[in-house]
């Protein structure tokens, strides 16, 4: 069992691994396919769902690591201990927040699933099954505010292709395509497992200077050509990860207008300034020389409008004595190009967190 616990393991990692900084979106389409496999052949119930939960630790834990940089809150008065406190405890409940649900998942699954290699139910309605209690799940969990590692996150942001698949049915239909491709790996392992006295290959053309494939030593049979060996169990999951790749693609290049004439150029500013400094005046001052810089820099460019992240500039934009005397408020005077600006609005007699368009005036958005 230590053995599964360390594989299973192992890919929640390679899963984590699809995420910024590896950004390895790849490795998405088969780090499920181990804890598919492991979850069909443990008999105990626990047990599938303790494989769940290592899974989903390995892989919520790595892709939410970068909670941690909350880390030092000091700049809020809080202790350097206490913000270390803050910033495990605040990673930590995130990561079970989602390996919960796996284990769950892996537990539903399992139950409704016949133990070990048995031919109890077919492979297609056990996919089936699996497709569908990941995609609920998934939607459950997408109704709350912790709804930060769906498997669709994995492919964003450098699968374009795949990402739009969302055109569909929203990220969940980016899931259910993960899911499906990990799940028929996983079936092929199991039928080759069941099979592998007498595996059956399929034989794959690549080019004579492909390195690391199996080459026929007959030149009757290889030609002038190297060949590659796959079982043909792994033949239905690769087709249907290039099959969702081509539909992707053909969703990708279908123009949002078709009128490219009447497209905006749209410039965007992020001020990247240090938790430690941004509420105190070296911050004020470095967001709003950047700002301002960023503003004049894209105008200069012909934009058609500047877009800031939210709450850019945090203070009352309604009153005038606080932008009256800002360099960034002068340059869209003097510039013309409208800015979509994140500060504060006002509500009776609340603050809201508001995105503002300004030119001449300001108008609230």
């Amino acid at each position: 069992m230590k053995m599964r616990l360390f594989i299973t393991f192992i890919s929640g990692i390679f899963m984590g691994m699809t995420t910024a900084p590896v950004n390895a979106w790849f490795l998405g389409w088969v780090a499920l396919a181990p804890l598919w496999v492991l979850v069909i052949q443990q008999e105990k119930y626990f047990d599938k769902f303790l494989l769940g939960l290592v899974w989903g630790i390995g892989y919520h834990g790595l892709a939410l690591f970068w909670i941690t940089g909350i880390h030092p809150m000091t700049w809020l008065g809080v202790p350097w201990l206490g913000s270390v406190a803050i910033a495990i405890f605040c990673w930590i409940f995130i990561t079970l927040w989602g390996a919960i649900l796996v284990a769950i998942w892996a537990y539903l699954f399992g139950v409704l699933t016949p133990t070990s290699f048995s031919g109890k139910i077919f492979s297609f309605a056990r996919v089936l099954l699996g497709i569908t209690l990941w995609c609920c799940l998934e939607k459950i969990w997408s109704l709350g505010s912790l709804w930060w590692t769906s498997l669709s996150l994995t492919q964003s942001n450098y699968n374009l292709v795949i990402l739009h698949l969302s055109q569909l049915s929203g990220p969940i239909t980016v899931t259910a395509a993960i899911v499906t491709v990990n799940a028929l790996f996983g079936e092929g392992f199991i039928k080759a497992k069941l099979q592998e006295k007498k595996v059956d290959f399929r034989f794959f053309p690549l080019p004579s200077s492909s390195l690391g494939a199996h080459s026929l030593a007959s030149a009757a049979d290889a030609g002038s050509h190297r060949f590659f060996l796959l079982p043909s169990s792994f033949f239905l999951p690769i087709t249907t990860f290039l099959l969702f790749h081509i539909v992707g693609f053909s969703l990708y290049n279908i123009p949002l207008n078709p009128d490219s004439t009447t497209a905006l150029k749209v410039g965007i500013i992020q001020g990247n300034i240090p938790n430690e400094i941004k509420l105190n005046s070296t911050g004020w001052y470095r967001a709003l020389e950047g700002y301002t810089k960023g503003y004049k820099k894209l105008a200069d460019q012909n934009v058609d409008a500047v877009l800031t992240p939210e709450t850019a500039l945090p203070f009352l934009w309604t009153n005038q004595n606080n932008r009256r005397f800002l360099s960034f408020y002068q340059a869209i005077l003097d510039k013309k190009v409208v800015a979509w600006v994140g500060g504060y609005g006002k509500q009776d007699n609340n603050l809201t967190n508001s995105l503002l368009s300004i030119v001449n005036k300001l108008l609230e958005n």
